[in-house]
């Protein structure tokens, strides 16, 4: 399954159901608006030209394990042919509790939802009209397909989601930071430090709170394993230095105490982490990262 979804019309071709965005609309009353591309695929080697209608398309749509919404297309019964394409927009209402949930589920760079089709589809031979403009033979009889519209499944970029659904709404401020590193300096430590980086992210999208730290945690660690004070380059100014060192020294004791989840014994002090933790951990260490790399590199 994919954000493309094909219906077949019985001798008629197929229609193509292709995603195209998604929009918050209304502070009162939110909505999530889906834009769906609607195209007649000709299928035999000489099919005769048909036309399709929608006339009615409703949709539910599931994150995760629970349905956030429920709506419908309301520009029904454009007609549709091999020549000319349409757009339905579909307006499914939604809870600010329902978009909190999507955002607490979604922890990669992409919003993943699905969107689930009920609908009734109007298919018909198309008239034919010759050179001069006359009608040379009637459009056939309407034919009917209730239902068998596949499931859709939509990735939506996480950066889109804040910025056309989550703002509109007004559920919350956000603002989206994408922070790509640079070229990191050449040497074995570096790429020890990306692999770990890597990890991270990864276990960031399945959700291993703990583990994120542990892979930031290992990522600075790094670049000086033997000494956590020879991780800031040693050829900048002595006050700077000392004061980047006690910064860097807190944010590492900051993963280090919330690596671990358990309060007995020699883990007293730590505690337990959450998304929240590790997605600062995460943001905190490719600035970490970002900002070694151009000291050791002599960037400005």
């Amino acid at each position: 399954m994919s954000s493309n979804v094909a219906v077949n019309l019985h001798g008629a071709g197929q229609l193509g159901l292709t995603y195209e965005n998604v929009a918050g609309r209304g502070r009162i009353y939110p909505q999530l608006v889906f834009t769906i591309q609607a195209r007649l695929h000709p299928t035999g080697r000489s099919p005769e030209p048909h036309e399709i209608e929608i006339s009615r398309l409703v949709v539910d749509v599931t994150a995760g394990t629970e349905v956030i919404g429920h709506g419908e297309a309301r520009q029904v019964g454009t007609r549709i042919s091999s020549s000319n394409d349409g757009n339905v927009q579909v307006e499914v209402p939604v809870s600010p509790g329902a978009i909190r949930y999507v955002n607490e589920i979604s922890r990669g760079a992409v919003v993943h939802l699905r969107l689930s089709f009920q609908g009734l589809v109007r298919y018909r031979r198309s008239a034919e009209i010759t050179v001069q403009g006359a009608l040379s033979q009637p459009p056939g009889q309407w034919e009917e397909l209730n239902g068998g519209i596949p499931p859709m499944e939509v990735d939506v970029p996480r950066s889109t989601w804040v910025k056309a659904v989550l703002e509109p709404l007004g559920t919350e401020r956000y603002i989206w930071i994408e922070l790509p590193l640079p070229p990191l300096p050449a040497g074995h430590r570096w790429e020890t430090v990306l692999e770990h980086l890597q990890l991270a992210e990864r276990r960031n999208q399945e959700g291993s709170d703990a583990d994120v730290l542990i892979r930031c945690y290992d990522a600075l660690g790094a670049l000086a394993p033997t000494d956590p004070k020879a991780i800031i380059p040693a050829d900048i100014n002595a006050e700077k230095r000392a004061v980047l060192d006690k910064a860097l020294l807190e944010f590492r004791d900051f993963l280090q105490r919330g690596r671990h989840p358990q309060k007995t014994g020699d883990a007293r002090g730590r505690y337990d982490t959450d998304h929240r933790d590790s997605e600062f951990a995460l943001a905190m260490t490719k600035v970490w990262l970002t900002y070694i790399a151009r000291l050791e590199a002599g960037a400005r």
